[in-house]
């Protein structure tokens, strides 16, 4: 990750934290649960497809493991861009 990306990530997190104790503690906490569900349900639909892939064309542990990274990136993409949306949504 380069410093720029770096920087934009610690403001969105920052600004996150700062929106959870302004808005109390369940209006934060539900974002965090939708931000951690994102990223949990991407990765695994990502290994899901890659076992069911590596059991239809026999290449056992490979497909998996390319579609479990494909997955974890797509997850934090997902949480990236829906945090990201708050934060310009909000200024």
């Amino acid at each position: 990750m380069d410093g720029m990306a770096a920087t934009q990530c610690s403001s969105v997190i920052t600004y996150q934290l700062k929106q959870m104790k302004s808005a109390g503690k369940f209006q934060g906490m539900g974002r965090a649960l939708g931000a951690g569900s994102q990223m949990v349900a991407a990765t695994g639909v990502g290994a899901g497809i890659g076992w069911w892939l590596d059991k239809l064309t026999g290449w056992s542990p490979v497909l998996l493991c390319i579609f479990f990274v494909l997955g974890s990136v797509a997850g934090f993409i997902s949480v990236y861009r829906a945090l990201n949306y708050n934060t310009e949504k909000q200024s």
